[in-house]
């Protein structure tokens, strides 16, 4: 058993959790198991993919691959393989479940990439497919930090809501790593099931929370300008794109309540996303002149719209 830190946790697991950053603390907050396999999963074996996620329990399934079991608040993952080698499974646990755990932990976990400007956290959310990965790495090309890729987690009980510190990768496609100059030596194979890469970014990763001072949601439209929205559209976004919902499963009282607080106290903007790799340039300067521009910690305020004043009744 080795132990690892991710998101401010240490996970203690049997096989090497390769994109997470050794520990050397002998306690641990997460421990990964291998079980027998679970009763529930002979009514659900021939399905493709099965999830059931309460507060006090996840179950998932996947064919080909094996059934996950999280609970305890998040402290517990056990698995039962199916088929597939360490170097699979180490996927499914440092990104669905380690979320899942968060999740049961009480934070407002977000399918996004997240970059530090000027010392603020700025999300980046959207569909799958719409970049936030490679809008996040174009970034830090351009020398800012990566706080988070895939999920964030926020703490959003608080005035001013933080996002933890993941781990220092981000996943890329081959070409666009190329194209940011990712080196061969930066680039790890996930799996051969995966296309795309790991790409290692040690030199501009933020190891600490961060506040969180924006939120950028990526559409596939005409305009390019970045448009404000209001605190009840940014509820509406945070639901399709935070845990468990973003996996179609229902959430309950306590996410909407979170998601609503988060609306709340951070503003919200969409923005066009790149068409091609000529544009992801082009698309970067622009979220990084106007993070800048809006930033508190730059001696500037950011410009209230009309919309922004709208309540939100959650």
């Amino acid at each position: 058993m080795t132990n690892y830190s991710a998101y401010g946790l240490t996970v203690r697991s049997p096989f090497p959790l390769t994109e997470f950053l050794p520990s050397s603390s002998s306690h641990f907050d997460v421990s990964v198991e291998y079980g027998a396999d679970p009763e529930w999963l002979h009514a659900v074996a021939d399905k493709l993919d099965h999830f059931e996620i309460c507060k006090q329990e996840g179950r998932f399934w996947f064919k080909g691959v094996g059934s996950f079991v999280v609970q305890g608040n998040g402290t517990r993952i056990v698995i039962s393989p199916q088929g597939a080698d360490e170097s699979l499974l180490r996927l499914y646990i440092e990104g669905m479940m380690m979320a899942m755990c968060l999740h049961q932990r009480g934070f407002c976990v977000l399918h996004a990439s997240v970059v530090e400007i000027c010392g603020e956290a700025v999300a980046i959310l959207g569909p799958m497919g719409a970049g936030k990965s490679s809008v996040a790495a174009s970034l830090y090309a351009r020398g800012h930090n990566i706080v988070s890729d895939d999920n964030a987690a926020i703490l959003s009980d608080g005035e001013i809501p933080v996002v933890l510190s993941a781990y220092p990768r981000v996943k890329l496609f081959p070409e666009i790593a190329s194209a940011l100059g990712f080196t061969a030596e930066a680039r790890t194979v996930l799996h051969s099931s995966q296309i795309k890469v790991g790409c290692a970014i040690d030199d501009r990763f933020t190891p600490r929370s961060v506040p969180l001072s924006k939120l950028y949601i990526l559409e596939r439209r005409e305009a390019r300008d970045i448009f404000p929205i209001s605190p009840m559209q940014t509820v509406i976004e945070l639901i399709r794109n935070v845990v468990p919902t973003r996996w179609g499963y229902p959430g309950d009282a306590n996410q909407l309540l979170k998601c609503g607080a988060l609306a709340r106290r951070v503003p919200a903007f969409t923005v066009k996303t790149f068409s091609n790799l000529g544009s992801l340039p082009a698309l970067a300067a622009d979220l990084e002149q106007h993070a800048i521009i809006s930033s508190s910690r730059a001696g500037t305020h950011i410009q209230e719209d009309a919309q922004a004043k709208e309540a939100v009744f959650v």
